[in-house]
């Protein structure tokens, strides 16, 4: 317990409640259990903070709420749904690390995330290579494009943190479907050294906002389906690119 935070360590990690539903399911995907989990917020305190290690501050709040209730949801082949204060990371780490280290963000049209084919199978094929994974499970829009975005900024702050520790020299971001725009996102708008990606992989990637070149419901769950076309035009990757040359500093 790292001031509320639960960290889980194999051998003797324990899955969550909603992936011992997906387990219970018999398909496979979870027998490559990760070196630890880490939660992103405190469980059971106070939103406005982040978790704190030894008296340091790692992760920041306050927490954006996403407006969703209730546990999350199990379906098949890991897909989990509802994801809604218990933002986390599954972290592998190989038998002899390189140095490099990836955040690996799942798609699943920002209304779920594929935790198995585009998590945890993306990890192993990583730690075969000697690459650091963290799959990031973030918590769902719901019409709130800054939720992801904190959690993938917090995920890098707790991975460049313990970078050290675990012999890590570059962290990048990977990202598929929606998950690529998340990590097209993280790679254009960081707010410091901390959270800036090394490099980033973005995979089948949703990348315009345009009604007839997008998925639609990636698109109503990242902005809000009330939002007009005319209104999400700012919200293109390559404008938001154009965020990177305010950084280019750092």
């Amino acid at each position: 317990v790292l001031d509320g935070t639960v960290v889980n360590v194999n051998p003797l990690a324990r899955t969550s409640p909603v992936e011992e539903k997906l387990k219970a399911k018999n398909t496979p995907g979870i027998e490559y259990a990760p070196t630890k989990t880490v939660y992103l917020y405190p469980k059971g305190q106070g939103t406005d903070q982040g978790i704190v290690e030894n008296g340091v501050t790692v992760t920041q709040g306050p927490l954006v709420s996403n407006g969703l209730e209730g546990p999350e949801k199990a379906g098949g082949w890991g897909f989990i749904t509802n994801v809604t204060d218990s933002a986390r990371i599954d972290i592998f780490m190989p038998e002899k690390p390189n140095g490099q280290m990836v955040i690996a963000c799942p798609g699943g049209g920002y209304s779920g995330l594929s935790t198995w084919n585009e998590g945890t199978y993306v990890a192993k094929w990583l730690n075969d290579r000697n690459i650091a994974c963290a799959v990031l499970k973030y918590r769902l829009p719901n019409g709130h494009r800054q939720v992801p975005l904190q959690d993938v900024h917090n995920a890098f702050r707790y991975c460049r943190h313990h970078s050290e520790e675990w012999g890590i020299r570059q962290i990048g971001v990977m990202g598929f479907s929606a998950g690529g725009h998340l990590a097209s996102t993280a790679e254009t708008m960081y707010v410091d050294s901390t959270t800036r990606p090394d490099f980033a992989v973005l995979i089948y990637p949703v990348i315009i906002m345009d009604e007839n070149a997008t998925h639609k419901g990636s698109v109503d769950n990242l902005l809000g389906s009330e939002a007009s076309w005319t209104s999400r035009e700012d919200k293109t990757f390559d404008n938001w690119y154009k965020g990177l040359y305010e950084y280019d500093g750092l």
